[in-house]
């Protein structure tokens, strides 16, 4: 990489950083770190996640009480303030994300978003 743009890219990053949504996350991320309770109940939540995305990728229907389980994760971690507050900081940073790209794009004259995620031609 040139130079000049691992430069600006590690200055785009420390500005980034000082960003409040990524200080947000930050934070929340902390906070969220510092209840056991609340790692334990997105855990619960992410596990019943991946159980019924398996199901489906088998192109099984998952059974009535997988979803029952799945819901219940769900409810308990929306009640969650340290799970909602880092779903929300989560989601302030992906809308800096997306108009940073949008910036990029316009100043660069290409989707920079998509391009940066293509592996190949």
């Amino acid at each position: 990489m040139d130079a000049t743009v691992e430069h600006a890219a590690r200055d785009l990053a420390d500005t980034l950083k000082a960003a409040e949504p990524v200080a947000r996350l930050d934070r929340a991320h902390e906070a969220l770190q510092a209840r056991p309770h609340s790692q334990q109940a997105l855990e619960q939540l992410q596990r019943q996640q991946r159980r019924l995305a398996a199901a489906q990728q088998r192109g099984e229907h998952p059974p009535e009480d997988a979803i029952a389980r799945f819901q219940e994760a769900q409810q308990a971690a929306q009640a969650d303030p340290a799970i909602r507050d880092y779903a929300d900081a989560q989601q302030q940073v992906s809308v800096l994300m997306a108009a940073l790209n949008e910036e990029i794009s316009q100043a660069v004259g290409v989707d920079f978003g998509q391009l940066a995620g293509q592996d190949s031609c």
